[in-house]
């Protein structure tokens, strides 16, 4: 009885897809429509109502599909988020009391339907991705275009720069407007995680605007690819097997059948630290969890970030080091916390988190060790921090740290040290550095984080693979043995490659700049060209 309604079910579902695309292409624009523009207030009543329409389709196609389909419970099975987001989706749209009962008193000031809006723009983004996924899979566009895990790294970040500058140049998204090369320059600083600037992130964009640019470093520190294909997996059920080669390659993980978990994880992760992290910038600044304030709070959010993605940018015109947080010890604590959590890398986490829980469980005959990347990353991590804390602490101590405590000396060295590798915040005027601190923050800042991880840089993978070649050199050794592994020739050839290439990049454009601003300080080109 159930297999006469299979093909029927088949064909509505492939129906329904096609309609979610349009309602999501439909909804975005709508979205953009509505907070981008400044309109007339009967324009946005029409397209309040437009996005109401919108979602009353989704919440219908969805019931159609429940009754089209043959089994109750693999139906409930493979499309229990979809489900979830029309129920959420649902009582968002009509139920009032509902939404009063569990959001903070602050919340439930706005209007409903600002919530609606965003809820269905945000899932109805997910959803248009998924179909994204699907729609690559059926015209094999990987394969055609050779979509090497090269290409498509330049792809994942060349696609929301130009899309991040597209939209800061609506009129809302700035106070005064922007040019359309400062709205490039500001995207692609946000989405590589340069944190360098050329407009005010506090008083030259408004609310929206720096939502945008939130947005864009934190896809940036997750990356594009990474995102799309974990919200494909959680919707579509599943990577094809050319995606997860793919992937595999990225995500250097051999065992195929992991890569979808894997994705979907990186992303889980990523949301998790940067919701406690914010939480805990939100109580350091006096925020109130029964008392909420909800614009304290979305501060701590973008900070919380912005840290973790190692992104640099600030709500803040002073960064850091304004009046109303560098005092605040437990703020730039977190801070430090959330740069190095998102710097070691997720393959490092991973694998600790897989040792943390044989233990926990007892598993016998556990084969979850700690590899030998994961403790080359966790060694050269601590060791650059050490020797960054120390080396600043040495020579500022007798020249712009004079009158601090020392520990406030300690505090702000080891500030230093976490956030010159890629990060970009400060908590100390950069122009009072000695001429030597500031090669030590050169220096950090050209290593960078660790593979996989939100920072930039060389890696310290590669620094660490470099210097153990050069210890076991200068030994006479011909081996070059770390705990208790041989590291591969193809390693190192891999490792000098990135070395001379970035340094073959960094004296080009360092001399580039030097000709074109002869009147400025080449120190200060050097330290921008690295950062």
């Amino acid at each position: 009885m159930l297999s006469r309604f299979e093909p029927l079910y088949e064909k509505a579902s492939g129906l329904l897809d096609r309609a979610v695309m349009i309602l999501g292409v439909s909804c975005v624009g709508i979205f953009i429509f509505y907070y981008g523009f400044p309109l007339e207030p009967r324009i946005y009543e029409m397209l309040g109502y437009a996005l109401y329409g919108i979602a009353l389709v989704f919440i219908l196609q969805e019931f159609l599909r429940f009754l089209f389909c043959p089994q109750i419970k693999l139906h409930f099975r493979s499309r229990r988020m979809e489900i979830l987001f029309v129920v959420l989706l649902f009582m968002t749209l009509f139920s009032e009391e509902i939404i009063s009962y569990f959001l903070p008193n602050q919340l439930t000031q706005l209007d409903v339907r600002n919530i609606a809006i965003a809820y269905l723009a945000l899932t109805q983004t997910l959803i248009f991705s998924a179909q994204m996924v699907r729609s690559l899979r059926g015209s094999e566009v990987l394969s055609h275009y050779e979509m090497t895990p090269s290409r498509l790294m330049v792809v994942s970040f060349a696609t929301p720069i130009l899309l991040g500058a597209a939209l800061l140049k609506l009129p809302n998204a700035t106070v005064n407007g922007i040019g359309w090369l400062d709205a490039l320059f500001t995207s692609t600083s946000a989405v590589c995680v340069t944190g360098l600037v050329v407009l005010d992130t506090q008083k030259d964009f408004t609310p929206m605007g720096q939502t945008l640019i939130a947005m864009l470093f934190q896809i940036g520190g997750l990356g594009i690819m990474t995102i799309t294909m974990s919200f494909g997996f959680l919707f579509s059920r599943g990577l094809a097997m050319k995606e997860r080669i793919l992937f595999s390659e990225l995500l250097a993980e051999e065992r195929l059948g992991k890569v979808g978990n894997i994705l979907f994880q990186v992303t889980f992760y990523t949301l998790i630290a940067e919701g406690v992290g914010a939480t805990l910038l939100y109580i350091s600044r006096g925020g109130s969890l029964t008392h909420f304030d909800f614009h304290l709070f979305l501060s701590a959010a973008f900070h919380s970030i912005s840290a973790f993605c190692n992104a640099g940018f600030s709500l803040f015109s002073q960064s850091l080091y304004a009046e109303t947080v560098r005092a605040n010890e437990m703020y730039s604590i977190v801070i430090m916390g959330l740069i190095v959590a998102g710097g070691i890398g997720y393959p490092v986490f991973y694998n600790l988190l897989g040792v943390l829980k044989d233990k926990l469980t007892k598993t016998r005959n556990s084969r979850t060790l700690v590899k030998i990347q994961t403790k080359m990353v966790l060694w050269t991590t601590f060791v650059l921090l050490f020797l960054g804390t120390s080396l600043v602490f040495l020579m500022e101590s007798r020249s712009s740290f004079q009158g601090l405590s020392v520990l406030e000396q300690i505090r702000q060295s080891a500030f230093i040290s976490v956030t010159s590798r890629t990060a970009g915040f400060n908590l100390w005027p950069t122009e009072s550095l000695s001429f030597e601190t500031c090669f030590v923050v050169i220096f950090l800042m050209w290593i960078g984080g660790s593979p996989m991880s939100t920072a930039g840089g060389i890696k310290t993978l590669t620094v660490a693979v470099a210097w153990l070649n050069l210890t076991a050199t200068l030994k006479g050794a011909q081996r070059i043995v770390v705990f208790g592994r041989e590291i591969t020739r193809a390693s190192l050839h891999k490792a000098f490659a990135i070395i001379f290439g970035s340094i073959l990049i960094l004296i080009l454009v360092s001399g580039a700049l030097i000709l074109l601003e002869p009147s400025k300080s080449r120190l200060d080109l050097i330290f921008e060209v690295v950062s």
